[in-house]
């Protein structure tokens, strides 16, 4: 997953694994003798949370990622708590696509989704927690469920009602997905991936591989030197663009032309590049695609993922026409405290409004207007940050120990 930059971001988790003997359970053992299985979700900062009970007691948060194969626990301590026995070594690339990460395979832990659900599977537990999503997205993350928790069912997002339904594919009525258009898809390693016609300046149209990561909070990522032919936008913004799981990813960040999902066509969408490193690992990990379709395009549907028929379908929902909204400040933050609502800024984008006003790496912003930090959340600062054009903020910061008035107006970064 990555985390964006200039405020918060995230796509997914990118994860390759090298396992050998990792036991994959079937998700049919979710449903038990029914036909079906609805579980709540927490939708925050472009995150599926589903709430969990680790070893059948422990509550955490954990991500529901379609883009990972793997169930991942971040923090080793949490594990540590209980002496669950680890059984193998294993490797994990990071999001940055660059930096391998050591981990340890945590056979047939109980993981309860619901008071009356308890079932087993094989975590990877990293060595070190690298993300530190809570302090990058203001909400305790402990881990993800990848994929091949649910293989096999069917599995319906629901982003009105927060809901997520997995269904029995040889019980299933499809007649239910009538209203919806469908689409053929691959699935690779358990993970789903769609071709999507992109048109990045105002040239030539790509046909370009997607995996379809409900791990990733923004709408597209694409590996821009996966193809010579491939143009950046003449206009992005460069830098250190989000946290991830090896460390900082670097790329860019502009408005592409024209994105094509099915039969639903989108322009001057907010869209990453990142580079792919050219090593086998990495190339043998991202031969698969492209790019990256996260929750800022996915969450505009009501979608089902039909895993065994290798079938996606997709109604539109309230929030399709919605615009793609990004940063306007500069400003990047992360949040910390017991409440983790105290805001540090680990970072300024060049030439933006955040940094003409002075505002610099390290302040730690102790009021936005009148009202202290702890009535804002990091997704409510964000929120702010990405109104309109010219909205004025004012903000007091704390540089080593002196208070400081800051004002700017948001502006377009691109």
């Amino acid at each position: 997953m990555f985390i964006k930059s200039s405020r918060l971001v995230l796509t997914a988790f990118i994860l390759h694994v090298s396992l050998f003997g990792l036991s994959q359970i079937k998700g049919l053992d979710l449903l038990g003798e029914k036909d079906k299985l609805v579980l709540p979700f927490e939708y925050k900062n472009g995150f599926i949370l589903i709430p969990i009970k680790y070893n059948n007691f422990l509550p955490l948060n954990f991500i529901l990622d379609t883009g990972a194969e793997h169930t991942i626990l971040f923090k080793r301590e949490l594990n540590d708590l209980f002496g669950l026995p680890y059984d193998q070594r294993v490797e994990v690339i990071g999001s940055d696509l660059s930096e391998i990460l050591v981990a340890y395979i945590c056979r047939n832990v109980p993981v309860k989704l619901n008071p009356d659900l308890t079932v087993e599977r094989d975590v990877i537990v990293l060595e070190e927690d690298k993300m530190r999503l809570d302090e990058i997205t203001g909400i305790p993350i402990d881990g993800i469920i990848g994929a091949g928790f649910f293989r096999n069912l069917i599995v319906r997002f629901d982003f009105k009602k927060k809901k997520i339904h997995f269904y029995h594919p040889d019980k299933y009525d499809y007649t239910r997905l009538n209203d919806h258009s469908s689409y053929d898809i691959e699935i690779i390693n358990r993970k789903p991936y769609i071709i999507g016609p992109t048109q990045i300046n105002d040239r030539d149209t790509f046909s370009l591989k997607f995996l379809i990561d409900t791990g990733a909070s923004l709408p597209l990522l694409i590996h821009f030197n996966a193809d010579s032919s491939l143009l950046l936008p003449q206009k992005v913004i460069t830098g250190n663009l989000a946290m991830g799981l090896g460390g900082n990813l670097k790329g860019y960040v502009g408005k592409i032309k024209k994105f094509e999902l099915g039969q639903y066509a989108f322009n001057n969408v907010i869209s990453y590049f990142q580079e792919v490193r050219d090593s086998k690992e990495i190339r043998d990990f991202t031969m698969h695609r492209e790019g990256i379709i996260g929750t800022g395009f996915l969450s505009r549907f009501d979608m089902a993922i039909d895993y065994l028929n290798k079938k996606l379908y997709l109604k539109p929902n309230k929030n399709f026409k919605k615009e793609f909204k990004y940063d306007r400040s500069g400003l990047i933050l992360f949040a910390f405290g017991p409440n983790l609502d105290k805001f540090y800024v680990t970072g300024i984008i060049d030439d933006s409004p955040a940094a003409r006003a002075g505002i610099k790496k390290g302040d730690i912003i102790t009021k936005i207007g009148i009202w202290g930090t702890k009535y804002y959340t990091l997704e409510k600062l964000t929120k702010k940050f990405s109104g309109k054009e010219g909205k004025t903020i004012k903000l007091t910061i704390n540089r080593a120990g002196k208070k400081l008035k800051k004002r700017f107006k948001l502006k377009e970064l691109f």
